[in-house]
């Protein structure tokens, strides 16, 4: 099995596949992450709880929230993963039991951004992490989830990934923390530190509907504001080797290419 990028101080492990295999991720020098997209191909964006305690992992595309037609925002609620599960977000939802899945295009005005009217975004999935709120105490004792959560397939399962319902979201006052996510630069302040940055040549768009269960839980969260953001670029193999994150150099023999490759080697230098 393929390492997958881990997320710093967290217990979230993630990963963007396409067709079951995983995509390398490439780091700029200011520490933005990119992924290859492929156009045409269906990707399925995986987050594994490494952790003991359950998380809710709100993600978007595109800046749009993949469970409901809206922008995304933290103050929605997003899925609940247990521990020790992997929530695989397929696509776009379309109800509790399909999604549209999600594909590279490479003309985005088929993508579900264009056709919302929401194209600012473009180019970038997005993952936020909060925390349970913990409480515990004699007389209120824990009782089983009365809800029943729903595998892929359909049939109960006691620990599979459910959506929250219930999460506590925050007002619209709230202070961001430095040391939750990371802040956006401009344009300009990146380029002015010699960063090579391309707007996004390809968008997401809608493939075909699976069946995909998900079931409800009841959940409060520790914080109004996430514990952990996380961004993943996506841009064509020619504009991530223009901006210097791909280097294609000759080979003698197509043998001599690795195909295995990850990318994820970057991460460690």
């Amino acid at each position: 099995m393929r390492p997958m990028y881990q997320i710093a101080r967290s217990p979230l492990n993630i990963q963007i596949t396409v067709e079951g295999k995983p995509l390398p991720i490439y780091t700029r020098q200011d520490g933005a992450f990119f992924v290859e997209a492929l156009p045409g191909k269906e990707f399925i964006i995986e987050v594994y709880n490494s952790g003991f305690s359950r998380v809710e992992v709100l993600a978007s595309v595109d800046g749009l929230n993949t469970l409901e037609k809206e922008e995304a925002n933290w103050e929605k609620p997003g899925m609940v993963i247990p521990g020790y599960q992997t929530w695989k977000n397929r696509g776009w939802r379309l109800s509790d039991k399909e999604v549209s899945t999600f594909k590279f295009e490479e003309d985005k005005s088929k993508s579900v951004a264009s056709k919302v009217g929401k194209t600012k975004n473009t180019g970038i999935i997005g993952l936020a992490l909060f925390r349970e709120k913990s409480f515990f105490t004699l007389d209120s004792p824990f009782f089983p989830n009365p809800y029943a959560p729903y595998s892929s397939t359909g049939s109960p399962l006691i620990g599979g990934v459910q959506i929250n319902t219930r999460g506590v979201g925050g007002s619209s006052g709230y202070t961001k923390s430095s040391s939750s996510y990371h802040v956006n630069e401009s344009s300009e302040e990146i380029t002015s530190r010699g960063i090579n940055i391309s707007a996004p040549d390809v968008a997401t768009g809608a493939g075909e509907i699976v069946k995909d269960k998900i079931g409800t839980t009841s959940w409060q969260r520790a914080s109004v504001t996430p514990d952990f953001v996380i961004q993943i670029q996506y841009r064509t193999r020619q504009t991530l080797v223009e901006m210097g994150l791909i280097s294609e150099e000759p080979v003698a023999f197509v043998n001599l290419q690795d195909d295995h490759a990850t990318g994820y080697a970057n991460l460690l230098k």
